[in-house]
């Protein structure tokens, strides 16, 4: 996509009253929104820009996305390409890991819908937030404090592109990633310690209902263990592959057409999901999180 033209500006289409205004209220006139009704932030877009976001939130989800959720619509604006990215990322995420269930599970995964869709929604939750944190976000508001200005000078992820007003310098860059790599840290304890839980509130209820499992029984991580060991996953593994890719989708989005900087997408994000189960069960075996099997 292309660089984010409108962080920490303040200027306003509605006041100006010249050909800026008259342009951004014909654009949304073209895409059937009322001028009056768009967020200011938007309206400071340039016109290039405001276009490629009205043709993404025109109508559908999209759009009800945009008026209901602000962080929502201040990623789609800084970067009109979200919305694709985020349904590639979900689709393979979501396919490969039902392949993957299919094919340990077998014919016990029917028996075993339960786990089965707790996987899937905590793995889900997890692919969203990964792809939310490195996303390139339009400011509305001056962030305050010194802390909260120092994270507002930090870029999105390592590979994200200078704004008119930070040019990102490699420390900058450098804290960065290691501020969004803590991120996917708390996220990957969180989500592991919710599946882990989860997972285990069903054993206990079947056990209860005395309803009976194929699955063979193996020792379990404790949730403590567990979720350790996703956090420090998410740390040296999901971040530097994530934000990687954020930088390979940037340049190909960037200079490739559109058709293959899509497809491109589909296949990057197919890779560093495949690339991650693997380096997830070497890690789980290092670490004695997974046991392996003769």
């Amino acid at each position: 996509g292309s660089p984010p033209g409108g962080f920490g500006s303040s200027s306003d289409g509605r006041d100006g009253g010249g050909d800026s205004g008259d342009d951004h209220a014909a654009l949304a006139k073209e895409y059937a929104h009322r001028f009056e009704s768009l967020p200011e932030e938007i309206v400071a877009l340039p016109a290039s820009q405001l276009r490629r976001y009205l043709s993404v939130t025109d109508s559908g989800l999209g759009r009800w996305l945009a008026e209901v959720f602000p962080g929502w619509r201040a990623r789609v604006a800084a970067d009109p390409d979200f919305p694709f990215k985020m349904l590639m990322e979900e689709t393979v995420g979501l396919g490969l890991t039902s392949t993957g269930m299919i094919a340990a599970r077998g014919n016990r995964i029917w028996k075993e819908l339960d786990f089965v869709f707790c996987d899937l929604s905590v793995g889900a939750t997890l692919n969203f937030l990964l792809t939310w944190l490195l996303q390139p976000t339009l400011r509305s508001s001056a962030p305050t404090g010194g802390i909260g200005k120092f994270l507002a000078r930090l870029p999105a992820n390592a590979f994200s592109p200078s704004t008119p007003s930070i040019k990102y310098t490699v420390p900058l860059r450098l804290s960065g990633f290691l501020y969004k790599g803590a991120l996917f840290a708390v996220v990957g304890f969180a989500a592991a310690c919710t599946g882990t839980c989860l997972s285990y509130g069903l054993m206990g209820l079947r056990k209860a209902m005395g309803a009976s499992s194929d699955e063979p029984q193996t020792q379990r991580p404790s949730i403590l263990q567990n979720s350790l060991a996703w956090s420090a996953f998410m740390f040296v593994s999901s971040n530097p592959r994530y934000q990687t890719l954020a930088g390979l989708e940037r340049g190909l989005f960037k200079f490739a057409p559109t058709p293959i900087a899509k497809v491109g997408c589909g296949a990057f994000r197919t890779a560093n999901n495949i690339l991650g189960g693997a380096t997830w069960v070497l890690f789980a075996r290092l670490t004695g999180i997974q046991e392996r099997q003769q």
